[in-house]
């Protein structure tokens, strides 16, 4: 069938056909007949030679017509197809480049971009004058870089021009996009698309979720999907998957756990680790034969912070380099404050007994706890009070006015915690509509349910959260059975809010929302600590129950300070984030950066004001450059597509047998070559010249036969 690279052309090529139709038609002029007395002869000479002419007329203007259909046809660059044209005209090869993280790796010929290259130009370099190529790079985000053209040495430029970035590689969205672009061009019939990733698929290139398998019909408009065969060369790297800055007990040095992962070479060996943060350490690792990832701890001494200054600094623990340098070092935010700062919002009623107090010394039991209190006065928190501050308790939320719930949303935006406990003297409870405004939607009950004569329920342990209460489950079953809740406040249902802690009849008691984004969490405990609710204010699970959800949370709000590179940053109240370069990224007024952090390493955020607001860790994904290779099974399992392995040596003969369209414009443009002296040659045949040579042999008169032959062509 025939299709048409450039279909407008096309269109205007059978437009411009109506030109020599409607010249012909405009100059049909009529003429006013006049009366004379040789009228009768030219009648005659005139009826003699008409169906000629019209004969004649109309050859001319069919050849005029017909040159500029084929003229037209041509510059569209129709091809016609048997079997399979790719992208709707001749074959259209997309070529998802693997540039991600991985390709920074070892290879064959360089480097695994190297490889990937080769084998993509290659497959360019199969390609005939008509077919066209397009380019899509796989790392994240995937993006179309060249669309097809069938300039060859454009599409080899720009595939030279590829380098490795640091971001993760996304192959399955990499070749989605390429099909989205295939699907924008729109579907001829009978076509073909062929889509060909160029990786060298190692681990790292690979999504670690099977992506679901396409639905799409098979058959004659399926995609066919080729790829270079999966490298086989083992790379010796060992990398620093994680580092976990502790907190620092009573001013001492802080701990720094880090995970180091290594493959290829798994012989025993000794690795030395360096950690930084204005003072250094190192270490040295021995491995064993076969081991595989190591654990370690380092004390390391921070640097001392100005009181009014940003608390966090900058820790950066390296390995020596090795073959695949991209991960052989990592950051990330330690707190160098000996102590938690940890407001409580009731300054009148920290007396013993009251749910303030025993909040207090839960917070505070001991001089070392590494917890500040800082007394509040609940109807005046203001964002300038709680700035300074890692976490809030509100012993009474009935007092909180409207711009101090703002307030208290904008702190758990930059990733504070936030306790809110009901207060013991109050039997209905209408400020829980206010806990929407810190990501607690559950509705829970104003008023207060109290539990039957004798039959309180106590605290489960079993539904102690790990992620919450990890550090002390061991130890829970102990702490949490003795305790009785005799009043609580109930929840109608769970639509938002995780239930960390519940009572044995299954009510939850301890209810926990985070922001992914930041960090930020609110916990609701539903019974106020106070002996007529429950004696847990008096039994020995209240300090670690306590401290175990500010830990989490704070933690929580650290591992917010973290991005790979290649996602989106959000730091609220950020005006922009300095890269370790210098460059600069503006934040909008949600705390959305304007673009995807490409650097790694510690950037800078700075207020509206130009004032240092902290520092945030950036670093590759250490999953994402893992360079051992991928068997060709694990690999066309890992795509969840039907994929087909073809070497360079054999890439463009495979390509050809997907039988593309052949060129007709080349074809075309000779036949409206060819007509065109056709229609020059007919016309100066048809001429008045050659009608008067051919009337001089008729029976009127030369010089009739002359003027009639003028006068029909002028008709």
């Amino acid at each position: 069938m025939l299709s048409l690279a450039v279909p407008a052309l096309a269109v205007g090529g059978l437009l411009a056909a109506l030109v020599p139709l409607a010249i012909h038609l405009l100059w049909r002029r009529r003429r006013r007949p006049v009366e004379w007395a040789a009228m009768e002869l030219l009648r005659q000479a005139v009826r003699r030679r008409r169906r000629r002419l019209q004969v004649e007329r109309w050859i001319l203007l069919a050849a005029r017509m017909l040159v500029l259909v084929l003229l037209g046809l041509a510059i569209s660059r129709p091809l016609l197809s048997s079997g399979a044209i790719v992208g709707g005209g001749g074959r259209t090869l997309w070529i998802v480049l693997d540039d991600g993280l991985v390709s920074a790796a070892p290879g064959e010929g360089g480097t695994a971009l190297d490889d990937a290259r080769a084998w993509a130009e290659s497959l360019v370099g199969s390609l005939a004058p008509g077919d066209a190529a397009g380019i899509v790079l796989a790392s994240s985000p995937p993006r179309v870089a060249l669309e097809p053209t069938s300039d060859h040495a454009v599409v080899l430029d720009r595939l030279r021009r590829a380098t490795a970035s640091l971001s993760p590689t996304d192959l399955p969205g990499a070749i989605a996009r390429a099909e989205e672009r295939l699907a924008a061009r729109g579907a001829v019939e009978g076509e073909v698309a062929v889509v060909a990733v160029a990786s060298s698929l190692r681990e790292g290139a690979l999504p670690e979720v099977v992506p679901a398998a396409s639905t799409e019909d098979g058959g004659e408009d399926a995609v066919l999907l080729l790829a270079m065969p999966p490298a086989t060369r083992e790379v010796s790297s060992i990398s620093v998957a994680s580092v976990e800055p502790g907190r620092a007990v009573a001013g001492g040095p802080t701990p720094i756990r880090v995970r180091l992962v290594r493959e290829g070479d798994l012989s025993p060996r000794r690795t030395r680790v360096a950690a930084t943060a204005g003072t250094s350490v190192d270490r040295t690792v021995s491995w064993s034969a076969g081991e595989r990832e190591v654990e370690l701890e380092m004390m390391l001494e921070l640097p001392e912070v100005a009181p009014d200054a940003p608390g966090r600094v900058g820790v950066e623990v390296s390995v020596d380099p090795d073959e695949h340098a991209v991960d052989d070092r990592r950051t990330a935010t330690a707190d160098a404050r000996s102590r938690a700062r940890v407001g409580i919002a009731d300054r009148s009623r920290l007396g013993v007994g009251s749910g303030a107090g025993w909040l207090s010394r839960a917070l505070s039991p001991s001089a070392d706890a590494g917890i500040e209190v800082v007394e509040l006065e609940p109807g005046l928190l203001e964002d300038r009070v709680l700035r300074d501050l890692d976490a809030v308790v509100l012993p009474r939320p009935d007092r909180i006015t409207t711009d101090g719930w703002a307030a208290l949303a904008a702190m758990r935006a930059r990733g504070g915690v936030v306790l809110v406990v009901p207060p013991a003297p109050l039997d209905s409870h209408a400020w829980l509509e206010r806990l929407p405004m810190l990501g607690i939607s559950t509705e829970v009950a104003r008023e207060v349910v109290d539990a039957a004569e004798g039959a309180a329920p106590t605290i489960d342990p079993r539904s102690a959260s790990p992620a919450w209460f990890g550090m002390v489950a061991g130890e829970m079953e102990d702490l949490a059975s003795p305790v009785e809740v005799r009043r609580r406040l109930a929840t109608a249902s769970r639509d938002s809010g995780e239930s960390i802690l519940s009572l044995s009849d299954g009510s939850p008691l301890l209810l926990a929302a985070s922001d992914e984004s930041t960090g930020g969490s609110t916990v609701l405990l539903l019974a106020a600590p106070d002996l007529g609710w429950t004696d847990l204010p008096v039994r020995p699970l209240m300090v670690p129950l306590v401290h175990e959800v500010l830990r989490e949370g704070l933690a929580r709000a650290e591992r917010s300070r973290r991005l790979v590179v290649g996602e989106v940053g959000r730091h609220p109240g950020a005006s922009r984030s300095i890269a370790p370069s210098g460059a600069t990224t503006d934040v909008d007024d949600d705390g959305i950066a304007e673009r995807a952090a490409s650097e790694p390493g510690l950037h800078r955020l700075l207020d509206g004001a130009g004032r240092e607001m902290g520092i945030v860790a950036v670093n590759v994904d250490a999953r994402a450059a893992r360079a051992s290779p991928s068997p060709a099974e694990a690999a066309r399992r890992s795509l969840g597509r039907e994929v087909e392995f073809v070497d360079a040596a054999t890439a463009g003969a495979r390509l050809a047998t997907e039988e593309g369209g052949r060129p007709l414009w080349t074809a075309l443009a000779a036949a409206a070559l060819l007509l065109a002296v056709v229609e020059t040659m007919l016309a100066r045949r048809f001429s008045h010249a050659s009608r008067a040579e051919a009337s001089s042999s008729e029976e009127a008169p030369a010089f009739l036969a002359s003027f009639g032959g003028s006068r029909s062509a002028s008709a």
